[in-house]
């Protein structure tokens, strides 16, 4: 597969599972002062920099989460990476995104990269931005080499969770996808796919790729 340029995103939402939406989405609302809006059967929680959707399923589940491009284009570019990999995927939209790619990756948890709905940015709640997405899986080297390759985020090896080029006092926040392989025995090889902004600019997505050991 040909090289292709970074993306340029950020983590917009986590999709929660509920048996019980309603109440699930008062919580937010009650605990966050979040501002709650109805779509069907769903609950979108929304605050400073941060949205939660909460849909009907089981507790305690992500169901999905949803990067917003900057550039709608490079969704374009995303299909025809998806479709070389032979990755299933579909050009949608969902709750938050007005045109989004869907697909699901190696260890089966569904994402979504989006162009956001026109929305008025929440001011009232307590500050607390969305800052990554926790997954697990058996495979962390090949879902680094799906999210580098296929999906189009940036990697480089190192002990460090934070990418060199976002250390403070340059980079205003970070959010990531953080993958660890499930085995509690073995050297767990965890991932932070993260986001960065620096202050008045947005970069690129990056990857930090540490080895860390799981307890015994």
């Amino acid at each position: 597969m040909k090289h292709h340029a970074s993306m340029r995103a950020h983590l917009s939402y986590i999709e929660l599972g509920s048996p019980d939406p309603q109440a699930l989405s008062r919580f937010y609302r009650d605990a966050f002062s979040a501002d709650v809006e109805v779509v069907g059967d769903m609950r979108i929680c929304h605050g400073p920099e941060r949205c939660v959707v909460i849909s009907p399923g089981e507790a305690k589940t992500l169901k999905s989460a949803g990067y917003a491009v900057y550039d709608p284009a490079w969704l374009d570019g995303l299909m025809e990476r998806l479709a070389v990999a032979g990755v299933a995927h579909e050009r949608t939209s969902t709750p938050v995104f007005a045109d989004a790619v869907g697909f699901t990756d190696l260890s089966g948890n569904n994402m979504f990269f989006g162009v956001p709905r026109a929305r008025a940015p929440a001011t009232k709640g307590l500050p607390g931005r969305i800052q990554h997405v926790v997954v697990a899986t058996r495979d962390a080297a090949g879902m680094v080499d799906f999210y580098t390759r296929v999906v189009g985020l940036t990697s480089r090896t190192g002990c460090s969770m934070t990418p060199a080029s976002c250390a403070p006092p340059s980079c205003a926040r970070t959010t990531s996808i953080i993958v660890s392989r499930s085995s509690r025995r073995a050297k767990i090889a965890s991932i932070i796919i993260a986001m960065k902004r620096r202050t008045g600019t947005r970069s690129a997505i990056g990857a930090t790729i540490s080895p860390i050991c799981a307890s015994p």
